[in-house]
């Protein structure tokens, strides 16, 4: 599995680029030094935050902390137009608590991959 993970994902960012990985499905840190990569144990946070599937949406809070493509709140008002009305429900977790957790995640924890996976929700600050 690491092999499909170096080859599939890590050896394709670009030099100066960043990757953000789930440090609670993929245990082995890259040994790239021309990106950064910050680890996230996201599914584990999820999970224990009654968040379950939701893990993706803390990795983009990260990448959104990080890239500074597009703020939080342009993001969160993509996201909320995109959910189809019988997901609504899933709406709130997503943007009160998942992503915010995810972009509020210290560059020094993630880079070193020592984030606690029990966490406050909605703190966002780790």
């Amino acid at each position: 599995a690491s092999d499909v993970y170096k080859r599939q994902f890590i050896d394709k960012v670009a030099p100066g680029g960043i990757a953000v990985v789930d440090s609670s499905l993929i245990a082995k840190k890259s040994d790239r030094t021309d990106i950064s990569c910050f680890y996230v144990p996201a599914t584990e946070k999820a999970d224990s935050e009654g968040l379950k599937g939701l893990s993706n949406n803390i990795l983009l809070g990260k990448v959104l902390q990080e890239a500074k493509f597009a703020s939080l709140e342009t993001v969160e008002a993509a996201v909320a137009k995109c959910v189809p009305p019988k997901k609504q429900h899933l709406l709130e977790p997503n943007m009160r608590v998942s992503m915010p957790a995810g972009h509020g995640i210290s560059r020094e924890k993630a880079r070193a991959g020592k984030i606690p996976a029990r966490l406050s929700a909605g703190r966002g600050l780790w």
